[in-house]
């Protein structure tokens, strides 16, 4: 099956093509802008698309409105992930309320508690970091996703989270995620975004900071070598290459995008 996948956050899309492709073994292509997702779902042809709602220029139901203008596109069947942000938005959120009873609560995670917030801002307190705010983009199998428009992204270990403000009342239910929830984990995210050798700051649970470019990702471990962040990865620029566990990593940050 063949899957295009709409959304302006580089890490989201990672995020689904490694879910998609390694797990379900679909077909992904990705696009970055409503306007490249039109070119796209003209020229690949795919089965189905995942649209963000939320994107800069050409959101969600923008580039909706253009799939179906054309005889090419507008059979295709599309998927809308809305993520909820803004006052109104914030508001209705926070008026939600979990009606549950003592042994329901008793049988809900973590992540689910914090699931409900995605799309909203949050302010999560990390091991070695201190307050990191930013927009719940993602929950995923031992790892948050923060960023927002203008915002660096950061992968969080949930083992490094001390406390998350900004919760509202709701709760996420307690569901089986399936087997592609539990495969993408915070090692397999590293490994997709080191094939693109970007620059990433690594903080440590010490609260030690180490920039560079993620040479390996093993099982247990990862290896960066270290660089100036206005620097790319040339033998001339390294000063260190470090192996750091991945029991080590609070979090793990990038540029918007």
């Amino acid at each position: 099956m063949r899957v295009l996948v709409v959304d302006d956050s580089r890490l989201i899309r990672q995020l689904a093509t490694m879910a998609l492709e390694g797990v379900a073994g679909w077909h992904v292509v990705a696009a970055e802008s409503g306007a490249e997702a039109l070119e796209l779902a003209a020229s690949e042809s795919p089965e189905a698309i995942l649209l963000d709602a939320v994107m800069p220029d050409m959101d969600g139901p923008a580039t909706l409105s253009g799939l179906q203008a054309s005889p090419d596109t507008r059979e295709i069947p599309v998927i809308l992930v809305t993520a909820r942000d803004g006052a109104e938005d914030r508001a209705e959120f926070d008026a939600e309320v979990a009606e549950r009873g003592r042994a329901e609560h008793g049988t809900l995670s973590w992540a689910d508690r914090v699931r409900a917030a995605e799309g909203h801002g949050l302010t999560v307190t990390v091991l070695g970091a201190g307050a990191v705010p930013g927009r719940l983009l993602r929950v995923g199998s031992g790892w948050l996703l923060l960023g927002g428009s203008g915002r660096p992204q950061v992968l969080i270990s949930a083992t490094a989270v001390l406390a998350v403000a900004g919760l509202g009342v709701a709760t996420a239910a307690a569901t089986d995620r399936g087997r592609v929830y539990a495969a993408v984990d915070l090692r397999k995210i590293l490994r997709a975004t080191a094939t693109e050798r970007s620059t990433v700051r690594l903080t440590l649970l010490d609260g030690t900071d180490l920039t560079g470019t993620l040479d390996r990702v093993g099982a247990d471990f990862v290896e960066l070598a270290e660089h100036d962040p206005g620097e790319v990865r040339r033998l001339g620029a390294v000063r260190a290459v470090r192996t750091v566990p991945l029991t080590a990593i609070a979090c793990a940050t990038w540029a918007g995008g």
